[in-house]
């Protein structure tokens, strides 16, 4: 397809409140394609323009315009699709969850790729855009997302408190700006979102940043609603995720959590011999990821065993108990088998 094939993209939050549905139109000798997620049109063009809230597109046999609602106009850009259509494709798997389950140990690698200081004591992020010094003068995190990534900031909290020794709080984004939260003025704000298109989250991310705090954002999708208005943040660099139970994403929003407790400690008091040991562990990762999927034939005749079962718990404590909670929900959004995470007692 020529160059001059773009791809427009609505806003989900657009998607949801006016119930509109993708439509293509060809226009003269160029194409263009109006879609809500880029992972229809990888097909067709790499050329994505995302349209922001409140704008509209002007269609003509000449081309396309876009302006606000007030009329003003708007200078499009045009963005570049940087997976290829195979990343899209099922290939030789059952369906799309099980592609991307075993697609785990690549996307853990992609998502650490480049991210460790060459001495490999601790973590580096780009596009935090926060300097050390800045870093050092958070007093508290608050983190915002919602169900699968809810749980993925759970187990971020276990490992800040434990490794930076700083205070953490983990909100449902969907809560937040309806609470009045006291909120310590050195706060750094954090939402996590695979999509970045997350209703919820997006308003947590807008209250936080009306209330003046920085909002910084961990998602995987580039160019979307959450990582175009976030202060800064991190890709999570693992692909489309097509399949409706998120598993790679998730996978990879514990690991950068863990990078992040990691850069977060050495800033503060973590030895460096500790932080080669930590950067060392999580480089493992993606071969233990690999040694638990040889199990597949052997989980497989587990599932078989239980799956006349109507009930379920998931244990765990600590940094535990998030992971029987997304257990939980997993096992519920697949089979819709009833499972609950439980926190055991002593």
């Amino acid at each position: 397809m020529a160059s001059r094939c773009y791809a427009l993209i609505f806003p989900q939050s657009w998607s949801r409140r006016a119930r509109l549905r993708p439509s293509c139109s060809a226009v003269g000798d160029a194409e263009y394609i109006i879609a809500s997620d880029a992972s229809a049109l990888i097909s067709r063009t790499q050329n994505v323009v995302y349209l922001k809230d409140g704008e509209l597109v002007h269609l003509t046999a000449k081309g396309f315009s876009i302006t606000t609602l007030e009329q003003e106009d708007v200078s499009p850009v045009v963005d570049k699709i940087t997976w290829a259509i195979k990343d899209s494709d099922r290939g030789d798997y059952a369906h799309f969850m099980e592609k991307e389950i075993f697609e785990q140990p690549t996307a853990l690698e992609n998502s650490m790729r480049g991210r460790f200081s060459e001495d490999g004591s601790t973590a580096n992020f780009g596009g935090l855009n926060l300097t050390a010094s800045e870093l050092r003068q958070i007093d508290r995190f608050m983190f915002c997302a919602c169900g699968t990534a809810w749980h993925a900031c759970l187990v971020t909290e276990h490992l800040i408190e434990r490794f930076a020794r700083l205070p953490v709080e983990v909100d449902y984004a969907s809560e937040f700006r309806y609470r009045n939260s006291p909120l310590d003025r050195n706060t750094l704000f954090f939402v996590l979102s695979q999509s970045g298109e997350t209703i919820d989250t997006l308003a947590a991310l807008r209250e936080a940043k009306r209330k003046g705090y920085r909002v910084l954002a961990i998602n995987n999708v580039v160019g979307s609603t959450i990582a175009r208005e976030a202060d800064g943040g991190i890709y999570q660099h693992v692909g489309p995720e097509i399949g409706v139970a998120s598993t790679k994403a998730f996978t990879s929003q514990l690991l950068l959590g863990a990078m992040l407790a990691l850069y977060i400690a050495r800033l503060r008091d973590m030895s460096f011999s500790d932080g080669v040991l930590y950067v060392n562990a999580l480089k493992g990762a993606p071969a233990l990821v690999r040694d638990a999927l040889k199990q597949a034939a052997h989980i497989k005749g587990i599932a078989k065993r239980f799956a006349h079962h109507t009930d379920f718990l998931f244990l765990g404590r600590l940094s535990l108990f998030p992971l029987a909670l997304e257990g939980a929900l997993k096992l519920k959004e697949i089979s819709y088998i009833h499972a609950e995470g439980y926190r055991p007692p002593r």
